[in-house]
């Protein structure tokens, strides 16, 4: 079931792991429930003065793709995350929904350090985990964001409208492919 009955009819504290899903929620009008992000939700610029509760350990500022990935597999090799989730300011924040995604454990905390960092929160938040990987699934994704944070009214059907009517916005700077600059493979990029 994707919404909580219980969170309808109040605003829903959110807290969104993702980009995209940070994204989710500023075009459903949902912003000012958005109590924490991921240090990647820089879009829209409100994102950016949100409390950040998850951070990667590498800098990837500083290292090429190669470097980074390989960095990234040693830590997920030794059954470390590559990321740090500010479990104690979840907990004080005790968020109603929390979004996260399984799709890569290399780009963001993955729904099993997530979770790991929701226990003993009380009540339990609803992890939402986004994965989508067609058009058709990511507006799959701004409808069950909108339904489990009880914001599924009409303005909030046009809002996942406007986004789907949107030109994808290019990132700033120039895009690596993590690792292999000539694998044409689909997969992720870093700045």
């Amino acid at each position: 079931m994707l919404g909580n009955p219980e969170l309808l009819g109040h605003d829903v504290k959110i807290c969104s792991l993702l980009p995209s899903g940070t994204e989710i929620v500023f075009a459903l009008g949902l912003g000012d429930q958005l109590i924490g992000v991921s240090d990647l939700c820089d879009y829209p610029a409100e994102a950016k003065h949100k409390s950040v509760v998850s951070r990667s350990l590498i800098d990837t500022t500083v290292l090429s793709s190669a470097e980074v990935e390989a960095k990234m597999r040693a830590l997920r090799a030794a059954g470390a995350s590559p990321f740090h989730i500010e479990a104690a300011v979840l907990c004080q924040e005790a968020p109603d929904l929390v979004l996260t995604q399984d799709t890569c454990d290399i780009c963001d905390a993955t729904a099993a350090d997530v979770q790991r960092a929701l226990d003993g929160i009380q009540p339990p938040p609803q992890l939402l985990i986004l994965r989508p990987r067609t058009v058709p699934e990511i507006l799959d994704s701004i409808m069950a964001v909108g339904q489990a944070a009880g914001a599924l009214d009409r303005e909030r059907v046009a809002a996942r409208d406007q986004v789907a009517a949107r030109p994808p916005r290019a990132p700033a700077g120039r895009l690596d492919r993590a690792a292999d600059p000539n694998d044409r493979s689909p997969g992720h990029y870093r700045r």
